[in-house]
């Protein structure tokens, strides 16, 4: 089977070669040669013959200007004799007579050598002859051939100068060499006699002949049905053809339409208005087996005498075959001619279904031998395959039969549901690749439009990839190159916005990594960039070809492209070009970018807009159509600038497009503050009705567009505080939001009202964690309370930047914990690993409570008691006594009544025992030296008397006295008592 499309044009340089490389296994100069006529083809401004088996001749121009009128009247298949000159190139050329050149000679000789030249095979016998083989031949003798010993006898079948049979050993010494060259000269289907028996003629070879016997007293004949004789060639005694008789008697009978017509039977051929297969022929009658609306009809016999001219006709048949979404047609025309090789079937398919293809389909080719039943059992069945099919474009596909002795075939179509492929599918983009690449090896334009208008039908980005390659290096011959890119921008332009974001891709990347998308062995494949093409110019010729791609520029693709050529000059003249093709989106990215900045605006956005603006005004001329039509759809009066462009002229086009920038953003202003005020008036009147929210929505988005507008500014903190105090005490951590963006504006009044408010709700969301771990409905201290954590609860969760993180509470709900609560206890997961906030984190809360609003301080210092006695108690039970006792008399100081108090005097025991038992030791000891003191002092007795004067005696008076125990001497005297 082949595909009925033009041979591929080579470039010249290698078509030259390779003609000379297989002129030169031909023959030397001048030799005539001999081959089959295949085509012509013209590249790179030269000619060139191309002969069955691949050889390929350069034509000179001396020898086109000789041989013109017979190269343009020759056929496919025409035998031709030619010689070459000095440079193997195609010096003569004649058509030989067609039935010498198709004559089948069995030829002998002594094996000279093989040679393959070229990719050419070549056989040589006695030195001097030389028959070509082709490849497929060469497969099947190849075992013969290489076996072969200079000098051995060999047979070889010939026909038209090819090589269809190589037997070692000479020819038979029986075989009648008339009995030879009458076996040679029958064809498939002639009545013959062979040993006396009669049969009809199959085929023969170099061995034997193969015949089917005829049944035995039928008349007409009739022949054993799938029954075959081989009879080896030295066996055959005798063999008579008629037809050949009848041939050499031609000179004596006058010739008929069939003698004319030269039709042997099994030929398809047309009498008169009759059309059908000639079943039997005899000196006297035809019988012919008649084809009628698409189908065997019955035979008849008739007279040759008389009979109407005799014309080869293909006989006709179409099915159409449902598809999902269309329908398939199948037309086959079957054409059988002894005289032009026997059996050729041409199918034609084409389908309806839009937007599908049919995907490696196959006929089926069931072969018949000649017969005259209605329903013959079949030959052999011969299966070929089907290139993809594209809806509406019918492809033909010619097929030769293989088996021997075919006459007649019926071809169906084998098609599965999965080989009916939507264009759009993921599953279409395998063959596509495959089509393109057969597509471009044939260099077939018309294969390559269709494949690739698919692809963009598919869709796929890397066949987009692919089709962007090979616009920048189109593959195939050069003098097809314009046309090829050509259809491969049409292409892309099919593919239309993709292609911008792709392009943008490759563009942005860094240069080592840029690929290239080619094909390889039917198979999509990146490639490194070719080492001869620079990576910037790649780039730059990749920006140009947006050129040529509707809506490739739109959007955020022209501005990222013009992002990059205000960094890197290299792109800008290529993103210029492109822009000057496609004025409408140079207008729409460069006009929005010009005209788009605003009070909030940075400087580098401003910059960008001058830039932008002075671009526009670059590409001048092809862009003020186009800016005209996008000011009047602004509703921008553009009399003024048609005026001014008629009177300055294309040459100074810049100036009109400056001046209707300027047109453009003096109205755009004043619209703009227009409708700034309008907003603002609009949520003074929502205030007034104490719709806060609806005046913060509108103030913001007058402040997004102008962040300096006065009276917004002056108007939205007001708003802030109002709208906070109503949800205050329904939803804390909105309020506290509200209240926190309201402090940003310096306004006295509005601090004046919003701190105490804000600073109470961050003192209760305080209090709400002094004890305990608490899930918050918002990463911020003054959220709302969604509900207490536990130590060791453990949540699914993502840290945020911040001091939060975010915890999975349910399948939809989520809620946030403060991050030094918490323990990462896997990918995603964190436990609570704390009873309750620390101190210090605590502290600082309550710190900032009182900056935000310090008439809130008693009430810190309250709160700030509690968290005293929680980390006192907490330091208690850890037997921190001196730690633990410093907090308690803070909190005693702070919150008196807190139960945890209680602890305190234990607290006080504990953390000053030592002092204590000094104390106590110290008592003791003085006790003990007191008593000791007191037992040891003397006893003091008193004395009771009357006073007495002594005198003189006094002293020894007062002496006797003191004298504890003694005996009191009577002093001399005085009386005694």
């Amino acid at each position: 089977m082949r595909s009925l499309h033009a041979p591929p044009a080579v470039a010249a340089v290698f078509a030259a070669a390779l003609c000379g490389l297989a002129a030169s296994a031909s023959a030397q100069e001048g030799q005539a040669l001999a081959g089959t006529f295949v085509a012509l083809q013209e590249a790179a401004g030269e000619r060139f013959l191309v002969l069955r088996g691949g050889t390929r001749l350069g034509i000179p121009a001396e020898a086109w200007a000789r041989l013109q009128g017979v190269l343009e009247g020759l056929e496919s298949g025409d035998p031709v004799s030619y010689t070459l000159d000095a440079n193997k190139r195609l010096a003569t050329l004649e058509r030989r007579a067609q039935a010498e050149a198709a004559r089948r000679q069995n030829v002998a000789g002594r094996f000279e050598r093989y040679q393959n030249l070229a990719g050419r095979h070549w056989l040589e016998l006695d030195g001097d002859r030389r028959f070509q083989i082709s490849e497929e031949e060469y497969t099947k003798l190849s075992r013969v051939i290489l076996f072969l010993k200079k000098g051995d006898p060999v047979r070889v079948g010939v026909e038209r100068g090819w090589v269809l049979e190589v037997l070692r050993g000479a020819p038979p010494k029986d075989l009648d060499p008339e009995v030879e060259a009458a076996i040679l000269a029958s064809e498939p289907g002639d009545v013959v006699t062979v040993n006396g028996q009669p049969a009809r003629f199959l085929s023969a070879n170099l061995t034997e002949v193969r015949v089917q016997p005829q049944v035995p007293g039928t008349d007409p004949p009739k022949f054993v049905e799938g029954g075959t004789q081989s009879i080896p060639l030295e066996r055959v005694s005798s063999f008579e053809n008629p037809r050949l008789q009848v041939k050499q008697a031609d000179a004596v009978r006058e010739k008929d339409p069939f003698d004319e017509a030269g039709v042997r039977p099994g030929d398809m051929i047309g009498v008169g208005i009759r059309q059908g297969q000639l079943l039997d022929l005899t000196d006297e009658t035809y019988t012919l087996r008649e084809w009628r609306n698409d189908e065997w009809a019955d035979s008849v016999t008739e007279r040759r005498q008389g009979a109407p001219p005799i014309r080869a006709v293909s006989l006709t048949s179409q099915v159409v075959v449902p598809l999902p979404e269309g329908e398939l047609t199948l037309r086959v025309a079957r054409a059988r001619s002894a005289r032009e090789g026997g059996l050729k079937i041409e199918a034609r398919l084409t389908h309806s279904a839009e937007a599908h293809l049919v995907v490696g389909g196959r006929l089926k080719v069931t072969l018949f031998g000649l017969s005259r039943e209605p329903s013959p059992a079949p030959l052999a069945t011969e299966e070929a395959a089907l290139p993809t099919l594209f809806p509406g474009v019918e492809v033909a596909v010619e097929h030769r039969p293989q088996a021997e002795g075919a006459v007649d075939a019926r071809v169906e179509l084998e098609l599965a549901p999965e080989q009916f492929v939507a264009v759009a599918s993921p599953q279409a983009k395998g063959p596509l690749v495959q089509v393109i690449d057969a597509a471009t090896a044939s260099n077939s334009l018309d294969l390559l439009a269709r494949a690739y208008k698919a692809a963009a039908g598919n869709g796929d980005l890397e066949l987009a990839r692919l089709l962007v390659c090979r616009a920048l290096a189109v593959p195939g011959p050069p003098a097809s190159r314009e046309e090829h890119r050509e259809l491969l921008r049409r292409s892309l332009a099919l593919f239309g916005e993709p292609i911008g974001p792709l392009v943008l891709g490759e563009v942005d990347a860094v240069d080592r990594d840029l690929t290239i998308t080619t094909i390889e062995r039917g198979q999509l494949k990146r490639a490194p960039l070719p080492g001869t093409t620079r990576p910037l110019e790649w780039k730059r010729r990749m920006i140009e070809l947006l050129g040529h791609v509707p809506g490739a520029l739109e959007g955020e693709v022209g501005r990222r492209l013009f992002d990059l050529a205000r960094t890197r000059d290299d792109f800008l003249e290529p993103l210029l070009t492109a822009f000057t093709s496609r004025p409408d989106e140079a207008v729409s990215v460069l006009l929005g970018l010009a005209s788009g900045t605003t009070d909030s605006s940075s400087d580098d956005e401003r910059e960008r807009a001058e830039r932008a603006a002075r671009v526009l005004a670059r590409l001048g001329a092809p862009m003020l159509d186009p800016l005209f039509a996008e000011l009047r759809r602004r509703d921008v009066d553009t009399g003024e600038l048609e005026r001014m462009r008629a009177a300055v002229g294309a040459a100074r086009a810049n100036e009109v497009v400056m001046r209707s920038l300027e047109v453009l953003i003096e109205v755009a202003l004043a619209r703009e503050r227009a409708k700034l005020d309008a907003q603002v008036e609009a949520a003074r009147e929502k205030s007034a009705g104490r719709d806060w929210a609806g005046a913060i929505t509108l103030l913001e988005q007058v402040l997004a567009r102008s962040p300096q507008h006065a009276e917004a500014r002056e108007l939205l903190p007001k708003a802030l505080v109002a709208r906070g105090e109503e949800l205050a005490t329904g939803d804390r951590g909105a309020a506290g939001e509200l209240f926190r963006r309201a402090l940003e504006y310096r306004d006295p009044a509005v601090q004046a009202r919003a701190k105490p408010a804000y600073g109470q709700l961050l003192l209760d969301a305080v209090r709400e964690e002094v004890e305990v771990v608490v899930v918050r409905d918002r990463p911020a201290h003054f959220g709302a309370l969604v509900r207490p954590g536990a130590v060791g609860e453990t949540f699914g969760g993502q840290e945020l930047d911040g001091d939060y993180v975010r915890v999975q509470l349910g399948a939809d709900a989520w809620g946030y914990v403060r991050r030094k609560c918490l323990t990462q206890s896997g990918p995603e997961a964190w436990t609570i690993s704390d009873p309750a906030p620390t101190f210090d984190t605590i502290e600082r809360a309550l710190d900032a409570v009182v900056e935000v609003s310090p008439s809130l301080e008693l009430q810190v210092a309250q709160t700030r008691g509690q968290l005293c006695a929680r980390e006192a108690k907490a330091r208690y039970d850890v037997e921190d006594y001196q730690a633990a006792l410093a907090l308690f008399e803070r909190a005693r100081e702070l919150a008196p009544t807190d139960e945890r108090l209680q602890l305190y005097w234990s607290c006080v025991l504990r953390a000053r025992k030592n002092t204590i038992l000094m104390v106590a030791v110290l008592l003791v000891f003085v006790v003990l030296i007191w008593a000791a003191r007191a037992f040891a002092k003397p006893k003091t007795v008193q004395q009771v008397g009357e006073y007495k004067y002594y005198g003189a005696d006094r002293s020894r008076r007062e002496r006797d006295l003191d004298v504890d125990g003694a005996p009191v001497e009577p002093v001399e005297g005085e009386p005694q008592p």
